[in-house]
């Protein structure tokens, strides 16, 4: 998967988050519900409000990274290993 459709899907899941959180801020509001959380009753309209500040939080840290990803790299696991230090360290 080269970095544009991992992008590409990346940026659906932020979008399908917001799109969520706008669906149960919306259903919150129309039918008054409620859920339990530690003793007191929270309106679910607020938690649909953490919901889409979540997904435009995430949403604004897919454009960092797009202005950081360069167009002519591949996606690579080996960019995330680290060499190994200590007595685990193998002797090649």
């Amino acid at each position: 998967m080269d970095k544009r459709s991992a992008y590409k899907v990346l940026f659906i899941t932020a979008a399908l988050i917001m799109l969520l959180g706008i669906l149960f801020t919306i259903f919150g509001i129309v039918y008054q519900t409620s859920f339990g959380l530690v003793g007191s009753r929270i309106p679910s309209y607020v938690i649909g409000l953490v919901v889409l500040f979540l997904g435009f939080r995430y949403m604004k840290s897919l454009f960092k990274l797009k202005k950081r990803i360069d167009p002519d790299s591949q996606f690579s696991w080996k960019n995330f290993s680290k060499p190994m230090k200590g007595f685990l360290k193998k002797n090649v």
